[in-house]
């Protein structure tokens, strides 16, 4: 049994400082944590999407070199011209994933 104090309370004895939550503490280590977690997954989907810009527009440039190569062709100009349009078309995507987050 533990003794009694003199005014009958038998809590534990709080020193007068109150306790604070400190950078420290398991609670600010966990949102910490979360933080870290944040940066580090926009930081992989950041990589993500240039890597995925970076193969549109390499996939554009081949689609409108290849338009260049048949448009030597005279038998397959018209086709080289849809290639160069969907290059036209394919390369914007590529723009558009390095300039927007």
């Amino acid at each position: 049994m533990t003794p009694s104090r003199p005014n009958g309370d038998n809590k534990p004895k709080r020193s007068g400082r109150r306790a604070r939550a400190s950078h420290h503490s398991p609670r600010a280590a966990r949102h910490g944590g979360q933080r870290r977690g944040n940066a580090d997954a926009r930081e992989a989907v950041e990589h993500v999407r240039e890597q995925a810009a970076h193969k549109i527009g390499t996939f554009a440039d081949a689609i409108r070199q290849s338009a260049h190569e048949l448009g030597r062709d005279q038998q397959l100009a018209s086709v080289a011209g849809y290639f160069e349009q969907a290059a036209d078309r394919i390369e914007p995507l590529s723009d558009y994933l390095r300039e927007h987050d």
